[in-house]
């Protein structure tokens, strides 16, 4: 089970992740394959790693380096495709190879962006190296040409080139034509040079990609917390309680009427339990808000409670009539 089939089952959880505000295509597809986490202590580390962002976010001298971890995973781009194709070592296009520069330099922005706070949940490899095939003039700059610092032979013969286009004698533009093929071919060269370096840093190109996912996932999480006051839940060996439950969706619809949302206290022991009241009451909400924190849990995130102590369960299954 992961996040994206659960938005279908427990209602509330589409407008949860609505409302989590990812910086990137990777984070995005991070969030929607969460797994469903089943055992206490994954759930633990999951929250821990959650709660070391907020602690960042809540951290007035931490605003800096959170600004610049927010700009960076908004630059990233989705690059799953050519990370992969690293790791087989084929021949890389300029197109991307442009993306693996563009990836490693912004990957080592954030890398220094994080070395400035507390973050532990996530470890960016360093790219620098792979940064450093990809610009050998050390520009830094977010572009890609094979350049001329890559081979004289090539550098050599694009000056014959341009000599010879100034020409513009038949015979000058004959031997241009023919240096250009000479020139296709060495840059083919090069490319295929730089894709089997690119392959000895495979690991560390797709690692940092996974970590770029994980981080802009965290940092959503966190902000969601805020926004919507959420709480961090202990995962309990048995049972389930709550003080101060709310469901998200129906408070920010009765905020626009100008209406105040009941928080609910309640306990939920091993067995059935009977929940009664009158019609319209909020029987059928109750079950949806405890649903929708149960899943909320196991997926990584605080609950929309004042305090929450929620047993793991193998699985949701809900039957409302509504």
């Amino acid at each position: 089970m992961v996040l994206r089939e659960m938005m279908d089952i427990v209602p509330g959880m589409a407008h949860m992740v609505s409302r989590i505000e990812v910086m990137s295509a990777p984070g995005r597809r991070r969030l929607m394959s969460l797994p469903w986490l089943r055992d206490a202590e994954s759930i633990r580390r999951a929250l821990e790693a959650v709660g070391e962002l907020i602690a960042e976010d809540s951290n007035p001298d931490r605003a800096k380096a959170m600004d610049a971890i927010r700009l960076g995973l908004m630059q990233i781009k989705e690059i799953k495709g050519t990370a992969a194709r690293t790791l087989q070592a084929d021949r890389l296009d300029d197109i991307e190879l442009f993306e693996l520069k563009s990836f490693a330099l912004t990957v080592m922005e954030l890398r220094k962006a994080l070395m400035q706070t507390d973050i532990t949940a996530v470890v960016m490899p360093d790219l620098e190296p792979v940064a450093d095939i990809l610009d050998p003039c050390r520009a830094r700059i977010p572009h890609f040409y094979v350049y001329d610092d890559y081979s004289t032979e090539l550098a050599a013969v694009r000056k014959r080139i341009k000599a010879l286009n100034a020409d513009g004698s038949d015979e000058a533009t004959r031997e241009a034509e023919q240096l250009f093929i000479t020139a296709t071919e060495l840059e083919d060269d090069i490319r295929e040079d730089l894709s089997r370096q690119l392959h000895t840093h495979a690991d560390a190109i797709n690692e940092a990609l996974a970590q770029v996912a994980q981080l802009d996932v965290l940092q959503a999480l966190s902000r969601l917390a805020a926004s919507e006051h959420l709480t961090k839940p202990l995962a309990a060996s048995e049972g389930v309680h709550y003080t101060g439950l709310v469901n998200p969706a129906v408070r920010a619809a009765l905020a626009q009427k100008g209406k105040t949302y009941q928080p609910v206290d309640i306990t939920l022991r091993p067995g059935a339990t009977v929940i009664t009241g009158a019609n319209m009451a909020g029987k059928s909400v109750l079950l949806k808000s405890a649903a929708l924190a149960q899943a909320m849990m196991q997926f990584g995130m605080y609950v929309p409670a004042a305090e929450a102590r929620i047993a793991p369960v193998d699985e949701i299954l809900l039957s409302i009539g509504d």
